[in-house]
Order: structure tokens, then sequence, then C-alpha cells
């Protein structure tokens, strides 16, 4: 692995784990939530912020994990036109396209 490569990936977990770090303190705050009475917009920003850095926290966690694969991709010399990566099942698989298949 080169320096570049291990910076990109660093940096990328850097963020994932601090993107999981606010979904954290999100949660200690938590409140459950009462669909019976009624609040304010100003009443439900924790619970949009909860949600927002639930998302975060995931697009973050996903981000790394693509970033790794296209790196073992590139490693093992696959042109980056010639695939693609996709979540399914909770894990991630690699699946090499043929170019010109889709055509």
């Amino acid at each position: 692995m080169t320096a570049d490569e291990d910076d990109l990936r660093r940096e990328t977990r850097d963020k994932a784990r601090a993107a999981l770090r606010l979904l954290i303190a999100s949660l200690d705050a938590y409140v459950p939530f009462d669909p019976s009475v009624g609040l304010s917009p100003k009443e439900l920003e924790p619970y949009d912020e909860l949600a927002d850095r639930f998302i975060r926290a995931v697009e973050s966690a996903l981000r790394t994990r693509k970033k790794a694969a296209r790196t073992e991709l590139i490693r093992q010399g696959v042109p980056a036109t010639s695939w693609a990566i996709l979540a399914g099942s909770g894990t991630l698989r690699l699946i090499q396209l043929r170019i010109g298949a889709c055509k």
C-alpha cells in the first residue's frame, strides 16, 4: 500500500469515526418520541438531528468500505471503468462487469 492510499484510508476511517461519535452523542441525549404530544418545530430539532446523524454515520461507513474495496481492485489491476461496487445482503460484494455487456 502506498503512502497516498494509506492516508486516504486513514482520512476516510477518521471521518466515519467522527460521524459515529456525533451519532452516539445524539443517542445519549435521546428522549423517546411521543407522537401524541404536539411539539413545536424547535422541540423537534433533536429528532431531526438524530436522523441526520444516523444517515451521515451510515453513509460514512459505506464510503469507507467502498474506498477500501476500490483500493483493493486497483491493487489487483482491475480498470476503474470495468467494475462496480454493490451493497447487498449486509455485505459488500465486488462485481466485475464486462465493458459493453450492458449495451
